[in-house]
């Protein structure tokens, strides 16, 4: 595991676009692009990828709160996500939703993912991606580092960030 933490995105348009640009970076592609913007009806996705058929939505969280009501608010979501999915007649075909976070990453919201999969007798895959899984994606990514986190200098052996003051 690495000795840093790269500090969580400011604002959700800006996680947006970071996760658009890392599932980009790692599929090696330029087919991942948001579903619309605030405002419109979006059916429970922010970004999709018909190439990959990979649908994904942000979570931007306050971590400010407890741990536990984090957790519950999340798996709230996902369920609420799935049903407007659901609900909404969404016309893009996927066989993978992921749910990414600045939460961390959490045995109990894994777990949640499959069950409700099951329950909901689901054809597509439900992954979490929380920051510690997204952290280190990014520390691979050169390019979104220097886009999101300019004041971070990654030494590459030792995968270090530093921030700098």
């Amino acid at each position: 595991m690495a000795t840093h933490q790269l500090p969580q995105i400011g604002n959700k348009q800006r996680f947006e676009e970071l996760i658009c640009d890392l599932f980009n970076a790692i599929y090696f592609t330029n087919t991942y692009k948001r579903f619309g913007r605030n405002g419109h009806k979006q059916k429970g996705i922010d970004i999709f990828s018909s190439e990959n058929d990979v649908v994904i939505q942000c979570k931007k969280k306050d971590l400010s709160r407890k741990e536990i009501k984090i957790r519950k608010e999340l798996m709230d979501d996902i369920e609420g996500d799935i049903n407007k999915m659901i609900a909404g007649g969404l016309k893009i075909k996927f066989s993978k939703l992921f749910f990414t976070s600045t939460y961390k990453d959490h045995p109990d919201i894994d777990e949640f993912c499959e069950s409700i999969k099951e329950e909901k007798k689901l054809d597509f895959d439900i992954i979490y991606w929380g920051w510690d899984t997204i952290e280190e994606k990014i520390l691979d990514k050169k390019e979104l580092i220097e886009k999101y986190f300019k004041n971070f200098v990654i030494n590459q052996d030792l995968k270090e960030a530093t921030f700098l003051r």
